[in-house]
Parts: structure tokens; C-alpha cells; sequence
């Protein structure tokens, strides 16, 4: 009898989607209740995931019989193209409204290895973000994240100087600068090179694997070493363009420009992108992502960690 309802309810949800997924429909094959794909090779491995994604949602809808209910989906998105994404996500909704129009609540658990930064387009207000690494994380000043907060407020207001002279490489650092940021160097004495050196003090912690260091000013002194490296191999006049127009815009601006004049550099400057300028950016109102947690994983990848390590040092890569 219940197999008999269940398999009235495949029906029914398959039914809806023949004209998304012909030849996909429920069947009765002994004590068992199995979907059946009749021509597999016509699927992508995302749509057959997506097939046996809202089989196993409709399973669920189909036992959840409490008011209050609990459902874990364990890292379905983490396979899944943007089509396939997207519709995962749809029938999350949808099977979210099903069980509220029957009076039920649903929290669905989502686990997954991916940033969280992937979930964006989810509700905000029924998002919550939770780690399960139950290591020690790095910290992240609150002078740095100061920093940040103001540099964000200021943005369009005229000459970005807490862009251009803290989180960027830039040289000469003469007192000029000093005066420029005065009030933004006051915990470093009112020096820009005290800052730097404080960056560079976390990342030498960082590469000794203690457990304490400042993550975000580990990003600030990758930057500073990989916009060195370019700027060391420009020609005289060629660096006097360095820190002014669209190529001082930002890190990458910069690779580019120095690409466009023939000098060559690691791949490793691009792919540790995520590293160096995701950290480095906060909402306008302050507002920021858990960065200490953002960074963990990536920070202590091995892999990650020798390629920062190697440019840090002034290691030539290979590649």
C-alpha cells in the first residue's frame, strides 16, 4: 500500500516534467520503488543527478510527516554545472513551499565544500552559514578590517589612497605618503613602511605554521610581492606608469599591463587571485563575511601554501 502511494506521487512529479526529462518514470519492481531512465546516454551526468536529486526530495516530502522537520542534502552542488545548479536550487524552493502549504516546517541543511560566497542568490534572511572544521582559524585584526571598512566608505569620493599606498605595492614609500594617510597609519606610528613590515611579520608567521597570524594582512603582503616582481622587471619608463591609470586599478590591471610589455610572470599570480582580492573587499556599509573562515581553507591548502611560500621568498616558479 505504501509503495502504491509513493509510486502515485513519482507519477504525478515526473508526470509535470515530461517535457523536461521524456523517458524518465517510476516503477514498481518487486518490494522496491525505482525510477527508471530509459535512455541514459541522452542525459548529462548534472541532469541524472538532478533526476535522482528530485526522487530523493520527493521521498522525503513523502515521509516527513512532523510539524517541525529537518532535512540534510550532502553536497549535491558541489558536482553540478550553473544550469543543473540553478535548478537544484528551484526545487529546494519549491519543495520548501510544497511542505509549507501542508503546514509544515522544513530547515534544510546543505553541506558542501564550495565557498559560501556560491550561495549568494539564496534568501538572505533564511541563509545561515555554519563551519564544521573544528581546527583553529586565523584571525583578523580589527585595525586591518578598519581599514578596509574605510577605504570601502570613501570609494568614488575622490583619490583612493588607502587602495593605492596600503594595499597595493607602490614605490617610492616616502613621507609624503605618511601625511596622505595619517589618521589610517596611527596604529603603525604614522608609517606606511611600519605597516608593510607588520603585513610581512604575519605572512613570515603564517609560512612557520603558527597558529595565530593576521590572514588578511598575509593577502595585503601577497599582493605587495606579486606587484613587486612585475614592477621590478619594467624598464625605467615603463614603471613611471605603474601606479597611474587604468593599469593602477588593480592587481590584475597590473599583470596585464605588465604582460602587454613583454614581461612574463608565474601563473600562480592569477590563480592565487581568490586569495589576494577577495579578502580585500567588504560591503560598503562594513558589512563582511566571516574572513577568518573564508581564508581558512584556503590558506591552509599545502598546495596554496607552497606557491605563497615560493613567492614570498622570491622563489623563481616554474610555471
Amino acid at each position: 500500500m505504501r509503495i502504491r502511494v509513493e509510486y502515485d506521487s513519482y507519477i504525478a512529479l515526473f508526470g509535470s516534467l515530461k517535457e523536461t526529462w521524456k523517458g524518465v518514470k517510476p516503477k514498481i519492481q518487486g518490494d522496491k520503488l525505482i525510477v527508471e531512465i530509459q535512455d541514459s546516454t541522452a542525459l548529462s551526468n548534472g541532469e541524472r543527478d538532478i533526476i535522482v536529486f528530485l526522487a530523493m526530495l520527493e521521498r522525503a516530502k513523502n515521509v516527513l510527516n512532523k510539524k517541525q522537520n529537518i532535512l540534510i542534502i550532502d553536497e549535491i552542488f558541489d558536482y553540478l554545472d550553473d544550469a543543473n545548479y540553478t535548478a537544484a536550487y528551484y526545487y529546494i524552493l519549491e519543495f520548501i513551499y510544497k511542505l509549507q502549504r501542508e503546514d509544515k516546517t522544513i530547515y534544510p541543511i546543505i553541506m558542501s565544500h564550495l565557498n559560501p560566497d556560491f550561495f549568494d542568490h539564496f534568501p538572505k534572511d533564511s541563509l545561515r552559514v555554519y563551519y564544521l572544521n573544528p581546527q583553529s582559524v586565523p584571525t583578523s585584526s580589527e585595525n586591518i578590517l578598519k581599514v578596509l571598512r574605510v577605504r570601502e566608505s570613501k570609494l568614488g569620493q575622490g583619490d583612493d589612497y588607502i587602495s593605492k599606498y596600503m594595499l597595493h605595492f607602490y614605490d617610492p614609500y616616502d613621507d609624503s605618503i605618511n601625511d596622505c594617510l595619517k589618521n589610517e597609519l596611527k596604529i603603525w606610528q604614522g608609517k606606511i613602511l611600519n605597516f608593510k613590515n607588520s603585513c610581512k611579520k604575519q605572512m613570515d608567521a603564517y609560512l612557520k605554521g603558527e597558529s595565530t597570524y593576521d590572514a588578511v594582512a598575509v593577502c595585503i603582503w601577497l599582493r605587495e610581492c606579486i606587484e613587486r616582481y612585475v614592477y621590478d622587471r619594467l624598464n625605467v619608463e615603463l614603471r613611471k606608469q605603474f601606479f597611474d591609470g587604468p593599469q593602477a586599478e588593480g592587481t590584475r590591471s597590473k599583470l596585464i599591463f605588465a604582460e602587454r610589455h613583454d614581461v612574463s610572470y608565474p601563473k600562480s599570480f592569477s590563480i592565487l587571485a581568490p586569495i589576494y582580492n577577495d579578502p580585500l573587499h567588504i560591503g560598503k556599509s562594513g558589512e563582511t563575511k566571516d574572513l577568518r573562515q573564508t581564508l581558512f581553507s584556503r590558506l591552509h591548502n599545502n598546495t596554496i601554501r607552497g606557491m605563497i611560500e615560493k613567492i614570498a621568498n622570491g622563489i623563481e616558479l616554474e610555471f
